[in-house]
């Protein structure tokens, strides 16, 4: 098996432009943030045919690039309720933090043939969605549309796979065979966007 750590530094800056009475307003984030992550890697031989495996770590995933994006856009009418609408990036978004960890069974029945087995849970925070959320800008409610981290998840589930050649066949059909897997999942997430 394997047992490592990755410490991570990043640092933001990011600048661009508001569009606040239909004038461009200048607008610059910087952050710094370090992430560490373990991982650790196991694999047991069984039998002769049969493998175990094991993985648990913690990874990040960071935003999309313009998901930073500093810049607003907001509009000049209101709505019937007297509700302006906007839009724009999120230069305080955190990376997707997961921990996660998957256990699996490989059983190799036969010089080209395998069946395999993998249950996995991954729980996670941070993770990013664009949402709706009133915010006030000059006194007025806007309701803005922007990239938001939520509260935590969580991810689990079951995958079956199969895979053989069959070169038991005559001749040409010696090269044929077939692969297939099937997926069971569940998840949700929780929190209110931020």
């Amino acid at each position: 098996g394997t047992l490592g750590v990755r410490v991570v530094k990043t640092k933001l800056d990011v600048n661009g432009f508001s569009n606040i009475d239909n004038q461009p307003v200048a607008v610059n984030k910087k952050s710094s943030d370090t992430d560490v992550l373990p991982n650790l890697t196991l694999k047991a031989n069984l039998t002769d045919t049969l493998i175990g495996r094991f993985n648990a770590g913690k990874t990040i995933q960071r935003p999309a690039f313009g998901d930073f994006n500093p810049g607003i856009s907001l509009g000049a009418t209101p709505d019937g309720l007297g509700i302006y609408g906007g839009s724009g990036g999120n230069p305080d978004l955190k990376p997707i933090e997961g921990k996660n960890a998957d256990v699996a069974l490989e059983w190799y029945f036969a010089p080209t043939g395998s069946v395999t087995a993998t249950v996995f849970k991954h729980k996670f925070k941070n993770y990013i969605i664009r949402t709706l959320a009133m915010e006030t800008f000059d006194g007025k409610q806007y309701r803005m549309d922007r990239p938001r981290n939520v509260n935590d998840g969580e991810l689990e589930g079951i995958e079956i796979g199969y895979r053989q050649f069959y070169d038991f066949l005559p001749g040409w059909l010696s090269g044929f065979g077939m692969e297939a897997n099937y997926t069971d999942m569940k998840g949700h997430f929780v929190g209110n966007g931020k």
